[in-house]
């Protein structure tokens, strides 16, 4: 029978509902665009409302995850910082692919060292978008079948990525909110 997610047509209207919620694409990184073709290419969008810039992968969603529903990622930061964005998903998504498996909301992705200089940063936590309209993050057919789920990436410093683990990720997303953390911004301090 061959990969079901493999049918282009269950994905119709995607770009257009990327950016209903997102804003409009104002670059594209091809699949190419680092050197070896990577299996997917990665659109940065940009909110005329929020003052943030999107990166969003675009491609993802054909690789096999296992039995869950596609995926493609997003990572939404302060308008200068569009390279960082579009990096942290570049590295997440080659990590999946590597491994054959998505992430699930509240899992999330830790590397060896900061993966942006001069920042605390060294991985991910999945989870929705926390200023997306309700239905951003699943894409529903013409039936109203899900048939892709976007996750989305929030850039973590190791402190916060181990307290995750401890206290869970609603409490880190609590803290960030009590202590006034911008996390779309890259190179901010840790919460914790």
């Amino acid at each position: 029978m061959g990969f079901p997610y493999a049918d282009p047509a269950r994905f119709e209207g995607l770009l257009e509902h990327v950016e209903r919620y997102l804003g409009k694409v104002v670059r594209a990184e091809p699949p190419d665009v680092r050197g070896d073709k990577r299996g997917f290419a990665t659109g940065i969008h940009h909110h005329p409302e929020w003052e943030l810039v999107s990166a969003a992968t675009t491609g993802l969603r054909f690789q096999k995850f296992g039995d869950g529903l596609p995926q493609e990622f997003v990572c939404s930061a302060v308008p200068e910082q569009s390279h960082e964005a579009g990096y942290l998903v570049h590295v997440v998504a080659e990590s999946c692919i590597r491994r054959e498996r998505g992430l699930a909301y509240g899992s999330g992705y830790l590397n060896d060292g900061p993966l942006i200089p001069e920042t605390e940063i060294v991985g991910a936590l999945a989870m929705p978008h926390p200023l997306a309209e309700q239905g951003f993050d699943v894409l529903r057919d013409a039936d109203g079948e899900a048939t892709l789920k976007f996750m989305t990436l929030m850039p973590v410093t190791e402190d916060e990525f181990r307290f995750i683990q401890a206290e869970g990720p609603q409490e880190m997303v609590a803290t960030w909110s009590r202590e006034d953390v911008d996390v779309f911004d890259f190179y901010r301090d840790s919460a914790v």
